[in-house]
């Protein structure tokens, strides 16, 4: 949540952000630009933390890994959203 807001607002501060808004990008194209890095780096990190419950601390992964990957990945996405 705070690393979607925070490039905004390190856009903002460094200037960068009035040559975003008149290039050719979309809204939705710069919005897609700033949450899908900030996406990908909690996807890892949730695939760090899953590891480690289930390698190091012996915790029983009961379900579907598919299900338990859609819901992360809605729950970043709907997390990062309100960041930005």
């Amino acid at each position: 949540l705070l690393l979607t807001a925070m490039a905004v607002v390190r856009e903002r501060e460094v200037g960068t952000l009035e040559q975003l808004l008149v290039s050719p990008l979309s809204a939705g194209e710069l919005m897609l630009g700033k949450t899908l890095p900030v996406a990908g780096i909690a996807m890892v990190q949730l695939a760090l933390v899953t590891a480690v419950a289930l390698l190091w601390f012996d915790v029983p992964l009961r379900g579907s890994p598919l299900a338990l990957l859609l819901a992360a990945g809605l729950f970043i996405l709907a997390g990062l959203s309100l960041g930005l």
